[in-house]
């Protein structure tokens, strides 16, 4: 997860949207699966990204997080 966020504000730039939703799931799915601990991934990355690649990824982050929570939402209400 570390590296796919690490890479994914780089990809933005670059507007290769089929990598950014490829990572994205790839982000989301461990999320959704482990239910990592996010600040902890933040505070290894942080050292290597710009300031402006960590307030992405964090935003990348909370939305994915976001998504989730209404996905758990939705089945817990099926």
């Amino acid at each position: 997860m570390l590296l796919k966020l690490y890479a994914l504000p780089s990809l933005y730039r670059q507007g290769d949207f089929t990598c950014v939703g490829l990572y994205e799931n790839d982000v989301a799915t461990l999320l959704f699966y482990h239910a990592s601990n996010t600040q902890e991934v933040l505070t290894e990355l942080t050292p290597f990204v710009s300031t402006q690649d960590l307030a992405a990824i964090q935003d990348i982050i909370s939305d994915l997080e976001q998504r989730i929570s209404r996905f758990k939402r939705n089945t817990d209400n099926a």
